[in-house]
């Protein structure tokens, strides 16, 4: 929460504040939440566990038990949208391939990790469904909460989305159905046995090998 990282983050005078804690919030989080009284409300957030998780323990800190409603009506986007892709192998293959390039053009592994697997961060996907390589996520609640709504919105774009609520689907997801691009990933030398082009399209093999050698001698620097 903003609250938080304004007290504790290095960074904190970048965040406007509307609580001054987690008790102010939950107290304007019920009330807003009786205006709907009698209406089926689901709750969403991108790493819906770890977000409710965290929720729970700072309502904890404060005596307040989050009811039963609530916890059983939070739902997550990033399990969503991993599903999504997923789903898809066109849309699988068109990841893989913006994963790529995204790598190359910025070389950060804020596209695909240091082990070879694809991101599948809020940033990352939000770059792919808004075709912006170089979108950088604010890490503030208002802000990230309106890219994760778009996310959201792009997934409920495929049918059957609503019959996948309480499924769980994760960076694994994407990086289980074909052959990642390595443990490797780091060295030119797994070159020939990462390469795998059933899982992208053929034009990024020389996408693929200039991340490699970029990185390759980037290490070799350090």
């Amino acid at each position: 929460m903003d609250f938080y990282r304004k007290n504790f983050c290095k960074s904190g005078s970048e965040f406007e504040l509307k609580f001054n804690g987690f008790d102010e919030f939950y107290s304007f989080f019920v009330g807003f939440l009786k205006k709907f009284k009698g209406q089926k409300l689901r709750l969403w957030s991108y790493n819906a566990m770890f977000d409710k998780g965290a929720f729970i323990d700072n309502a904890l800190l404060f005596g307040i038990k989050i009811p039963k409603s609530i916890q059983k009506n939070w739902f997550c986007i990033m399990s969503l949208s991993m599903w999504k892709l997923s789903n898809s192998k066109g849309i699988m293959k068109k990841y893989t391939d913006f994963c790529i390039e995204s790598e190359r053009k910025h070389l950060d592994c804020s596209a695909i990790t240091e082990k070879g697997n694809l991101k599948s961060s809020a940033e990352q996907v939000y770059r792919f469904i808004s075709k912006d390589m170089d979108f950088i996520e604010a890490h503030k609640g208002r802000e990230d909460t309106l890219i994760e709504g778009e996310i959201l919105e792009w997934c409920k774009k495929t049918a059957g989305w609503n019959k996948q609520l309480t499924s769980r689907y994760d960076w694994r997801t994407i990086n289980s159905g074909f052959k990642n691009l390595g443990s490797g990933y780091g060295s030119i030398g797994h070159i020939q046995t990462i390469i795998a082009p059933r899982d992208y399209s053929l034009k990024n093999e020389q996408t693929l090998r200039e991340v490699l050698i970029s990185k390759s001698l980037e290490s070799e620097m350090c």
